[in-house]
């Protein structure tokens, strides 16, 4: 049983959930650029605006060999910034208005795939208002342009299935948006088998042959002149970015815990400091002085195997972690995480959807429409939920792997009032729903929840912005800047010694100008470190942060006593 509306209420639907989508990315955005924070950047999106610099020619500098980075973000970037300028904001808001057409594809998507418009407006509704959602395209990451491909895909694969006239071109796009996803985020490629079965299941058998291979030739017909570029390039066979190995190993090493940790070799917690930590090991421990970093790829790759030969126990043990941890109400963090972004905009804490909900909604659809015997939808709505927690089993569990899973779980919300389920059958969803929303908001290690906190995003985006000042010059507004983003975290912020190294940090830089004022200031903050080293001690902060503590504080002391304050002091 379907419902339908006319075509005018149809079209105002969709012209709200665009309007609604779109006010609430653009006032997300616009609150964190007019935030202390501003267009600082850190960690990836440092990496990536510097690369997107480089290849709009904006910046000096060349790459010898395969990129390190997810490939295609850093063109996408220079794309925009040759024609904005290298200005941060127009990303972020191209990225607001693709993240609220996306709404629109998925709820057309779900019309499709549903012949329901109730169940369209709920999908597109749930994912215009879906958190993460809002979080992930306020940000200079992947997720955003990878989020877009991946509903395009969605659409066009389901419109293949139900366009006769046009089921090939429709089919072939649908391939193309995967591996144009897959440019952005190389883990997108799983998608496109499971959408070629799912959209040939859909269709007429007569042509369902020819509407899976379309699938594949259209990613293929993205992916080979790509990777046959990097071949003549490079000299050697990248899939795409040259990190997977490492990924493998950091997800599946010995010590591994289910989510991102920085290895013990890489000094720096940023693309660069990987890249060169990764190779440097790689090569120290072959003693091959002349490794290439698709060699160290290959290498990494190698030694997770071997972790998990040599005790597949503990590693089963793990993958069942991660696959707990897919379902958590934990954004894990690997860039930004979404609490230290909700302290700066208003926007983002009101916006309802948080994952647990989308969540048991969705895993709730998918699984009415496995009762109902209607395999072919669910193969559907499953796609995206199946290659995201296929790459978190494969690699590591990150918010950012993990939100591949969204547009599926929006289409299952739309789903329970497509199909609903007579007799004693309703009673499935229902279960399943209460069962996912007690995994998700029970599910919570204590160990990666602290992980997840916004104390380290404070400190990084602190030190962003005082780096930013030494080169420009402008010491002084830089530093009272990284202040008054310092200012804006809550006293009883979790691991709060994150926040009082910055602080020092910020302060002593800041005692550049001469005065008392800034002197006193510095001095006060080294006195709330100093005070605080018995709780870096105790365990709860990583031994990369305590070195630097260590290493860095008598070296700040040094120069507030060289202050021509402190002999009066």
């Amino acid at each position: 049983m379907t419902s339908t509306v006319s075509a005018p209420a149809r079209y105002a639907a969709l012209a709200a959930i665009l309007s609604c989508a779109f006010a609430v990315r653009a006032a997300h955005v616009a609150a964190i650029l007019h935030s202390p924070a501003g267009d600082a950047l850190v960690q990836d999106a440092r990496a990536y605006h510097g690369e997107a610099l480089r290849l709009a020619g904006l910046a000096p500098g060349s790459r010898d060999g395969p990129s390190f980075l997810n490939l295609g973000y850093p063109y996408a970037l220079a794309a925009v910034y040759g024609i904005a300028g290298p200005r941060v904001g127009a990303m972020l808001f191209l990225q607001a208005l693709l993240g609220a057409i996306s709404c629109v594809l998925l709820a057309l998507t779900a019309r499709s795939l549903f012949d329901d418009d109730p169940a369209a407006m709920i999908a597109g509704f749930a994912y215009a208002l879906y958190r993460p959602a809002v979080f992930y395209d306020g940000l200079l990451l992947t997720p955003s342009l990878a989020g877009f491909a991946v509903v395009s895909s969605l659409w066009a694969a389901v419109g293949a299935a139900r366009s006769p006239r046009h089921h090939i071109v429709l089919a072939v796009a649908a391939g193309g948006a995967v591996g144009a996803g897959a440019l952005v985020r190389p883990n997108i490629l799983l998608l496109a088998p499971v959408l070629a079965v799912a959209a040939a299941g859909l269709s007429a058998a007569p042509a369902r042959r020819r509407i899976a291979s379309a699938v594949l030739l259209g990613t293929l017909t993205v992916i080979l002149p790509v990777t046959i570029a990097q071949r003549a390039g490079h000299g050697t066979w990248v899939p795409l970015s040259a990190n997977g190995g490492m990924n493998f190993w950091t997800g599946n090493h010995s010590g591994a815990d289910g989510a991102y940790s920085q290895a013990a070799f890489v000094d720096e917690q940023s693309a660069a400091g990987e890249e060169a930590g990764f190779l440097d090991e790689a090569r120290r421990r072959t003693g091959r002085a002349t490794m290439t970093l698709a060699d160290s790829s290959t290498y990494w790759l190698g030694e997770g195997l071997r972790d998990i030969r040599s005790d597949p126990t503990r590693w089963l043990g793990l993958l069942g972690r991660k696959l707990l941890l897919f379902g958590s109400r934990l954004e894990i963090r690997t860039n930004v995480s979404s609490g230290f972004a909700q302290r700066l905009s208003p926007a983002l804490r009101l916006v309802p959807v948080a994952f647990p909900i989308l969540f048991a909604a969705g895993i709730a659809g998918l699984a009415a429409l496995v009762a109902a015997k209607r395999l072919d939808e669910a193969l559907v709505v499953g796609s995206t939920v199946l290659v995201a927690a296929a790459t978190c089993a494969l690699f590591f569990v990150a918010g950012e792997y993990r939100h591949l899973a969204a547009p599926g779980l929006a289409l299952g919300a739309g789903s329970l009032v497509a199909r609903p389920l007579a007799g004693v059958r309703r009673a499935i969803p229902l279960a399943v729903s209460a069962l996912a929303l007690v995994w998700s908001l029970t599910y919570a290690p204590a160990d990666l929840a602290g992980g997840s906190g916004a104390a380290i995003d404070f400190s990084n985006f602190a030190r962003a912005i005082c780096m930013d000042g030494l080169k420009s010059g402008d010491v002084i507004a830089a530093t009272n800047r990284a202040d008054a983003l310092l200012d804006l975290a809550p006293a009883d912020l979790a691991k709060r010694a994150y926040v009082l190294d910055a602080r020092l940090w910020v302060r002593t830089l800041a005692t550049r100008d001469g005065t008392r004022e800034s002197y006193v200031r510095a001095r006060d903050a080294a006195a709330a470190l100093t005070a605080a080293l018995p709780e870096i001690d105790s365990g709860s902060y990583s031994d990369e942060f305590r070195d630097r503590v260590r290493s860095t504080l008598s070296e700040r002391l040094r120069v507030l006593a060289l202050s021509p304050h402190a002999s009066r002091d």
